[in-house]
């Protein structure tokens, strides 16, 4: 667990954003976090070998996400406030569109090995403008 195992959990958390320049990350944890203290509203994890990522849709006033270059293979539930993310370059195989909070407005998800799409259900009401699949396979 990043916030907890470095003991960082109080500095990582202050400001608008967090940039993490680490060379590996295997699990980010956000589910026992105090959700209250969190104002984060962009996380930067680029090339940072993130596997599994857990409780992010916890993070309430998350507006940007970039998880680009790591190892994920599957999508994460994804917070209501969110805007835009980018998960390029990792290995996902399936992307569930009810995962995707209806007011997300881009999300680039190229690059990646996506086989499967789950449409969201009848009634969503999703007001994504731009939805980026290239490169899949």
């Amino acid at each position: 667990m990043l916030a907890a195992g470095l003991g960082l959990r109080e500095k990582l958390f202050v400001g608008a954003f967090w940039t993490v320049g680490l060379t590996k990350i295997s699990l980010l944890d956000f589910r026992n976090i105090a959700i209250e203290n969190i104002t984060v509203q962009e996380i930067y994890l680029y090339g940072n070998k993130v596997e599994v990522i857990k409780g992010l849709e916890n993070l309430t006033n998350l507006t940007k996400v970039e998880l680009s270059k790591n190892l994920l293979t599957t999508f994460p539930k994804l917070p209501k406030s969110l805007w835009t993310a980018d998960f390029r370059f990792n290995p996902i195989q399936v992307l569930d569109m009810n995962l995707i909070p209806e007011s997300m407005d881009f999300l680039n998800i190229g690059y990646n090995k996506i086989h499967t799409i789950i449409p969201a259900k009848e009634n969503a009401n999703h007001q994504l403008k731009k939805l980026d699949l290239t490169f899949n396979n």
